[in-house]
């Protein structure tokens, strides 16, 4: 175990560790702890520490003071002295409840500055750092070198189609969670047109008599207030076939009805599935319609 003090003792052993999100030097209690110091020391020299992750050392450090209760559990053996800001970066990494960092935090390299200790026989000592093997790099996490930018090379609008597909994503999770989406990739009907900007006085047999020439129309309800029961002024037309939907589509946006140029778009909503879950979408139009 390594305290975080911050008062750098030249008179005391030093290691550096190299990691992933940067550097940090230990002082090592060499005379308090001389066992301790000693396999770590050749763990270091041996390169144990290479590419593991900061999740899966056999070492950790402490960022608070009165820790009592690890005494009789754990050794102090040295204190980190330089790279505060690193491991400010280590303790704000996001994890999972295990404690594991959604991404690898791993050391790359282990620097013994000056080793006094001799050598065990046979100690098997590389004469430089080993490559990683592919076992040691495996990681079912977010790489510690994966460039997390995904918009880098795309266009503005490719950008800008990016983020609102996350924003969708995300408001779907939500959904998902209140119950009122059965499926976070629960895709609205591709048979379904969203009308707004109607005329209050536009009624459902209305639209229906204009939209039926472009094929069969399964329903038509325009939207209204509960309590009031005035129109909204938007609508949900089911075609019986997607082409069809399509067609009005592409023919029927601005269009002037009842002395009101409408607006068409495909329809976000999810409504017309047969979703009893916690929230209050089975039987209604809930409508999550795209900015206009």
């Amino acid at each position: 175990m390594l305290r975080w003090k911050g008062d750098h003792s030249h008179g005391k052993m030093a290691v550096l560790l190299e990691t992933s999100l940067g550097d940090l030097v230990i002082d090592l209690y060499l005379k308090e702890r001389p066992n301790s110091c000693l396999n770590f020391l050749k763990l270091c020299k041996v390169k144990y520490y290479n590419f593991c992750l900061f999740h899966s050392i056999q070492f950790f450090i402490t960022l608070q003071e009165n820790l009592d209760y690890l005494d009789g559990t754990h050794t102090v053996f040295g204190e980190v002295t330089e790279g505060f800001d690193i491991v400010d970066k280590i303790n704000e990494a996001y994890c999972d409840k295990d404690h594991r960092p959604f991404r690898d935090i791993r050391i790359y390299h282990t620097v013994i500055l000056n080793d006094p200790y001799e050598d065990p026989p046979h100690l098997d000592i590389p004469p430089m750092s080993p490559v990683p093997t592919k076992e040691q790099l495996e990681s079912d996490r977010i790489g510690d070198t994966e460039d997390l930018d995904d918009t880098k090379g795309m266009t503005e609008e490719e950008m800008k189609e990016l983020m609102e597909q996350k924003e969708a994503k995300s408001n779907a999770q939500i959904l998902e969670m209140v119950g009122d989406i059965p499926d976070v990739d629960v895709a609205p009907p591709e048979n379904v047109l969203f009308v707004c900007k109607l005329n209050p006085v536009t009624t459902e047999e209305d639209l229906e008599i204009i939209f039926s020439r472009f094929g069969n129309i399964r329903s038509c309800e325009v939207i209204k207030d509960s309590k009031t029961k005035e129109s909204l002024q938007y609508a949900f037309i089911e075609f019986e076939k997607p082409e069809e939907c399509e067609n009005a589509y592409f023919k029927m946006d601005n269009v002037l009805i009842d002395d009101r140029r409408i607006h068409v778009d495909f329809s976000q909503s999810v409504a017309k599935l047969k979703w009893k879950g916690k929230g209050n979408l089975a039987d209604v139009f809930k409508c999550q319609k795209k900015k206009l």
